[in-house]
C-alpha cells in the first residue's frame, strides 16, 4: 500500500471525525430543536467517514494480497530452483534416456555412474527389474540400461515438472528483459 495515500486518508478521516464529533455534540445540546440542516450535515459527514474507512480497508486488503503474492513468488522461485537442481546433469541424462526408450547403452560401471543410479533409485525416479539391479549390471559390465532399470511414474512426473518449471522460468526472464 502507498504510505502517502494511507496517511492522506487517515488524516482526512481524522478531520471528518473531529467535525462529526462537534456536530453530534451540537445536536445533543439542541435536542429535538436541532435544525434539519444540522442532521443532514451529520449524515453527510458520517457517510464521508464510512467511505474513507472502506477505502482504507480496501487498501489494506490490497496490500495484504500483494504481500502474499510476493511470498508466493519467492516460494515459486525456490521450488523452481529445487526442481531444476534436484538431480545433476548426468542423472538427468540417465533419467531422460530411460524415458525415451530404445537403447541406452553403458560400457562400464564406474562408481560415479553407479552413484547416479543409486540416487535416482533412492529418490523413487527409477526402479530396477527383479534380479536386475546394480549388482547384475556390474557383473555384466556393459549393456542396455533399459534391461536393468525403468523410469517410474514419479520419475516421469518429475521430468514433466522440471520441463514446465524451466519453461516458465525462461518465460518469466524473457518478460523481464522486454
Amino acid at each position: 500500500m502507498d504510505d502517502e495515500q494511507r496517511t492522506h486518508l487517515e488524516e482526512l478521516r481524522e478531520t471528518h471525525q473531529k467535525r462529526l464529533n462537534k456536530l453530534e455534540l451540537r445536536e445533543a445540546q439542541l435536542g429535538l430543536s436541532a435544525p434539519p440542516e444540522l442532521l443532514t450535515e451529520i449524515e453527510d459527514v458520517r457517510e464521508k467517514v464510512n467511505a474513507i474507512n472502506i477505502q482504507l480497508s480496501t487498501l489494506q486488503q490490497l496490500s495484504d494480497v500483494q504481500s502474499v503474492q510476493k511470498e508466493q513468488g519467492d516460494e515459486i522461485k525456490f521450488l523452481r530452483f529445487f526442481i531444476a537442481n534436484f538431480i545433476g546433469p548426468y542423472e538427468l541424462m540417465h533419467l531422460e534416456g530411460l524415458e525415451r526408450g530404445g537403447e541406452y547403452l553403458f560400457h562400464d560401471t564406474q562408481a560415479s555412474f553407479v552413484n547416479e543410479l543409486v540416487h535416482l533409485r533412492s529418490s523413487g525416479l527409477i526402479f530396477n527389474y527383479d534380479g536386475k539391479g546394480i549388482r547384475a549390471m556390474k557383473e555384466a559390465g556393459r549393456g542396455n540400461l533399459h534391461d536393468y532399470f525403468y523410469i517410474t511414474e514419479t520419475g516421469k512426473e518429475y521430468l514433466k515438472l522440471r520441463r514446465k518449471s524451466i519453461s516458465e522460468s525462461e518465460s518469466t526472464e524473457a518478460a523481464k528483459d522486454t
